[in-house]
């Protein structure tokens, strides 16, 4: 899975990027490279599929969730969306430890 401290920034993830053009929009992480500290990601735009590679530093100024040194704690899992909610049937203390417990599983995973 690469670096632990990187863990929160995996594929399949939205995330806000930012545009050449300076406009900041959502994007789908589709390839992490720990290695080079790079995300690729990519989004659907005019009928067409874009793409980009963005380095983590990157990433973590538009996504502070995302950072490594951000606090695990019920505020950080508190932005749980009410779709994801809906989605899953489970309340939002429940999923609070849902995201808390698959936290714990992947530091055991890993240390």
């Amino acid at each position: 899975m690469g670096d632990i401290k990187n863990f929160l920034i995996r594929s399949g993830i939205s995330v806000q990027i930012r545009r050449t053009d300076g406009r900041t929009h959502p994007a789908i992480v589709s390839n992490v490279n720990s290695a080079m500290q790079t995300v690729t990601v990519e989004w659907f735009e005019r009928g067409e599929t874009k793409g980009k590679e963005i380095d983590f530093a990157t990433i973590y100024a538009l996504n502070a969730n995302l950072h490594p040194t951000s606090n695990i704690n019920n505020q950080s899992l508190d932005t749980t969306s009410n779709i994801e909610r809906e989605r899953s049937g489970g309340t939002k203390e429940e999923l609070n430890y849902w995201h808390y417990d698959t936290f714990a599983n992947l530091l055991r995973e890993h240390y």
